[in-house]
């Protein structure tokens, strides 16, 4: 058995059923720092880890075979890249629009859907596992430097996304970098369809405004898929002509799921109702626009920039604008208040819960923090028509 099978047999599993605690006290500090780092890094960490993906022999012949229309044209590859970039800003927050990371049952049912459709193909577990870690390697590389602390936090979250995923991980970095190297070191090697794939995502790569020529892309590969690299470069860079006609159709035809940046919020208590499927999410929505309307009328509204309340994705934003703090102070107490009140009520099916009582019941359930734990105590004056 080579190496690096033995060495991931002793790798994390995969989470087969979720719990909250899984997730763990310093999520939402892992969450903040993954998503300021894939909202910071571009897209020529992703270039990257396409070209490295490429170089692994077993690898890109073992999924042009399994499933040949993913790569098989410029096309077709640029659908994929997309559709990778879309679910991997889903799973660290940094695409246009918040999505919690992790914390979220929508992005949780991502990740289980697209570990289905690689099980169907029968890419092993070890593959994923291996360019999970190498797009990690590369987002590290392009923010560099970073503390030791932010690398702990970035490898920590994204062990939890992947083993949420399906697949094993480990948040050792030695063990992982070990496993790698080990796979790099085997599977290094061109293949019939190397240098067209190369060609294609290198091509791929200038219309997202990252240079083939510059040297960076080739500086981001390990050493062994590097030496691979710099025997076809000269024949699958694009020319001149072919980049600035890239960098032009990139400006007007290619989509980029990345957002503006802002900061990571694990989806709270509320949120997380509104977007789950328990038929909430209208009913949260008339009563948030209640609490505006009770806060102060077209003054409370024009503080939150909302003009009606009408959709789920509304009441979410009334919550991000009090977690910001953007909000009056006493106005934010109240909403707070309020909101984690109601919602635990239908959460637990009980009408005399109070928030105090639900910190004392489960203080391991770190979601409740920024929903119940920043205002418990806070009395909010009794709404006209409420209690």
């Amino acid at each position: 058995m080579e190496e690096y099978l033995e060495l991931y047999q002793q790798f994390g599993p995969p989470h087969v059923d979720f719990d909250r605690r899984l997730l763990g006290p310093e999520f939402p500090r892992e969450l903040e720092t993954v998503s300021r780092l894939w909202f910071s890094c571009g897209y020529r960490p992703g270039i990257a880890a396409y070209l490295n993906f490429f170089l692994l022999r077993e690898f890109i012949v073992t999924h042009d075979t399994a499933f040949p229309p993913r790569f098989q044209t410029f096309a077709s590859m640029a659908k994929s890249f997309y559709q990778t970039d879309l679910f991997i800003r889903e799973i660290t927050d940094s695409g246009a629009r918040p999505t919690g990371g992790i914390s979220s049952e929508a992005v949780r049912a991502t990740l289980k859907g697209i570990m289905k459709r690689h099980q169907r193909i029968s890419i092993p577990d070890w593959m994923m596992t291996y360019f999970g870690f190498s797009l990690l390697e590369m987002v590290e590389k392009q923010c560099s430097p970073l503390t030791e602390e932010e690398k702990r936090l970035h490898l920590a979250y994204m062990a939890k996304a992947y083993r949420i995923m399906g697949f094993p991980f480990s948040e050792r970095r030695d063990w992982m970098e070990r496993f790698s190297r080990s796979i790099e070191e085997v599977q290094s090697g061109a293949s019939s369809n190397l240098q067209k794939h190369a060609r294609n995502i290198l091509l791929l790569g200038e219309m997202a405004g990252v240079s083939s020529v510059d040297g960076r892309i080739e500086g981001m590969l390990p050493e062994r898929p590097r030496s691979v690299f710099k025997t076809i470069s000269s024949r699958v860079r694009p020319n001149l002509f072919k980049r600035a006609a890239a960098r032009g159709m990139g400006r007007l035809l290619m989509k980029q799921a990345v957002g503006k940046p802002r900061k990571a919020v694990p989806v709270a208590l509320a949120a997380f109702l509104l977007l789950s499927p328990l038929g909430h999410a209208h009913a949260f929505s008339n009563e948030v626009d209640e609490y505006v309307a009770w806060l102060g009328g077209p003054q409370a509204r024009q503080t939150l920039g909302i003009e009606k309340v009408s959709r789920p994705e509304q009441a979410v934003n009334v919550l991000e604008v009090t977690f910001d703090g953007k909000a009056d102070q006493d106005a934010r107490a109240k909403i707070m208040h309020r909101i984690a009140r109601d919602f635990l009520r239908v959460l637990f099916r009980d009408q005399r819960l109070t928030t105090a009582s639900v910190v004392e019941r489960d203080k391991t359930d770190r979601i409740l923090d920024h929903l119940v734990i920043r205002v418990a105590g806070e009395e909010a004056p009794t709404m006209p028509g409420k209690d």
